[in-house]
């Protein structure tokens, strides 16, 4: 855990740069509303080098809080998610966690993934598909997996969401 830790802090370190590193530390305290939302919506933090070494095992220790909170449908959490994998696409393994805790929330808060995927994401479903060690080398949970974020998504049935819903599951149901 360590290891990975290191490596994704050292493939981070540019991305890094750019993330509003005081909100974040915030959030992972108390990972309130008004928190994440200061994360998703504050100004990108001025590259500062000595902030920079202390905050980016910060970030990476705080990805537990995250994943939680999107776990349990937290629309606020769901919208940082989707803002972090928008800061960090090149950061492969970092982009491949956040995909798949973003997609834990399709069957907790299907509205808020689906609101996030609208705003935050340009309609792109990220995290649609099963991912991650749960889903690895486990072809009957997938396909539970599938089965239940598709039920959720269809439950959405916001007319505005309508659109990215229907987009979504079509990408789903492609996999």
């Amino acid at each position: 855990m360590i290891f990975l830790a290191v490596i994704l802090a050292l493939a981070c370190a540019k991305s890094f740069a750019a993330f509003d590193t005081d909100a974040w530390v915030s959030y992972v305290k108390a990972p309130t509303a008004a928190h994440a939302d200061a994360v998703v919506k504050g100004p990108k933090a001025a590259f500062d080098t000595k902030l920079l070494e202390r905050s980016e095992l910060r970030l990476i220790e705080g990805l537990h809080v995250l994943e939680y909170e999107v776990a349990a449908g937290d629309i606020h959490s769901i919208q940082l998610a989707f803002r972090m994998a928008r800061e960090f696409p090149l950061v492969t393994d970092l982009s491949e966690h956040l995909a798949a805790v973003i997609g834990r929330s399709v069957r907790s808060n299907p509205a808020a993934y689906l609101t996030a995927v609208q705003l935050l994401a340009d309609g792109k479903c990220i995290g649609i598909y099963p991912t991650g060690d749960l889903f690895v080398d486990r072809d009957a949970a997938v396909k539970l997996e599938i089965e239940s974020r598709e039920r959720a998504l269809k439950s959405v049935q916001d007319g505005n969401l309508k659109p990215v819903r229907d987009t979504c599951l079509a990408k789903l149901s492609k996999n």
